[in-house]
């Protein structure tokens, strides 16, 4: 089966991402600042305590939030239905997956799916969550590829065994990615079938 990520993996949802979080904090950050946070992982030193508590609101007001720079990547509705696979979203916002599944119909991507999983109760990380997916498809973790953009993604699935498919539209630095276990770093989504056909002659390397 492949487990997909959303934001800035499946959808580009960037712009939006800022959006909702400049409109939360206390003080004011250009898109530019935003963005070298976001590729340092550094989103926290902004962020007012308690940060468990701002970022389970922050995806809450995310899945609500539309703005005209929302996309599916280029390629992707084509890479996935080439893929022969069952496929379930696996995403980490803290909400109800009815409100991905009106984002996904909104976006004309639903019909790929079978299912959606989020992070609604589950935590910042998505162990638990993708623990869910392989029961409730009955597989097992070496018969998934995770494809994810941030390395919260790699080391979830990376624990229970799972192969992961890294994309680089989330600006997340290779070096991060291969030190959390990605298995193969592409461009972006629309490489998931070749890199799937690379997993299954045993490449594991960035390309």
């Amino acid at each position: 089966m492949l487990l997909v990520d959303l934001d800035q993996t499946l959808v580009d949802t960037l712009y939006r991402f800022y959006l909702t979080l400049i409109e939360m904090l206390p003080g004011e950050i250009s898109w530019l600042g935003f963005l070298t946070l976001f590729r340092e992982d550094r989103l926290d030193e902004i962020v007012p305590e308690p940060r468990g508590v701002f970022w389970s609101e922050f995806t809450r007001r995310l899945s609500e939030k539309r703005t005209s720079m929302d996309r599916v990547y280029p390629g992707a509705v084509e890479a996935l239905s080439a893929i022969k696979a069952r496929k379930a979203v696996v995403t980490g916002r803290n909400v109800e997956p009815e409100l991905i599944w009106d984002e996904l119909m909104e976006f004309g991507v639903a019909h790929l799916f079978e299912r959606v999983y989020t992070g609604h109760g589950e935590g910042w990380m998505k162990d638990q969550v993708l623990e869910r997916a392989l029961r409730d498809f009955g597989v097992r973790a070496d018969e998934a590829v995770m494809v994810g953009d941030y390395w919260v993604d790699v080391a979830s699935a990376k624990s229970l065994g799972i192969r992961v498919v890294a994309v680089r539209t989330g600006l997340e630095p290779d070096e991060r990615l291969l030190m959390h276990g990605a298995d193969l770093i592409v461009d972006g989504i629309w490489d998931v079938e070749r890199a799937i056909l690379l997993l299954k002659r045993g490449l594991q390397t960035s390309t």
